[in-house]
């Protein structure tokens, strides 16, 4: 059987004043102040990873039975063009900027309580956007990701549906060229 690792990334910052959300502050033409800003990111950012660590306990307890149906079936003969049984693994990997803001984020998490899963903190650099998604998405195939998932984590309309067929989708894909 076959292991694939799937890794969601989630890009965020530190929901500190004046670093996020800064359209929606009087900073910039928005009418919270920045304080009322960053907390409303760290709101988000919280329900954010929630609803990810859900649908990744879904997807995992959707491929443990999985893997049991194939462990029934062994012995007996293979579907006609049924490929090789996978054995899909979850990681979620939250990335940040600068490096030193990894050490902010753990702590912020850390001083939330317990994650109902392990939390992957690291760094993205660049000089650009494209440059820092690349870093990121060059150091989850370096983890030994087979299928990454991206989004960032700022998304209030999230839901658990939104993140599972995000997998599907990439799990269709799975073996094409």
């Amino acid at each position: 059987m076959r292991t694939r690792k799937n890794v969601l990334l989630l890009f965020s910052k530190p929901p500190a004043p004046g670093l996020v959300k800064t359209r929606l502050t009087t900073l910039k033409d928005g009418v919270f102040a920045p304080e009322v800003a960053s907390a409303l990111y760290h709101c988000m950012l919280f329900d954010v990873v929630e609803i990810c660590c859900a649908a990744l306990a879904t997807l995992e307890a959707r491929a443990a039975g999985a893997e049991e149906a194939t462990e029934a079936r062994a012995g007996e003969p293979a579907a006609l063009g049924a490929g090789e049984p996978v054995r899909d693994q979850y990681e979620l990997v939250i990335s940040t900027t600068p490096a030193t803001n990894v050490d902010v984020m753990r702590k912020l998490f850390e001083d939330a309580g317990t994650w109902p899963r392990e939390l992957v903190l690291i760094a993205d650099e660049g000089a650009s956007f494209d440059e820092h998604y690349n870093h990121a998405f060059a150091q989850a195939w370096e983890r030994g990701a087979d299928a990454v998932l991206s989004m960032g984590a700022d998304m209030p309309a999230l839901t658990a549906a939104d993140v599972i067929g995000g997998f599907e989708a990439l799990h269709r894909l799975d073996g094409v060229p």
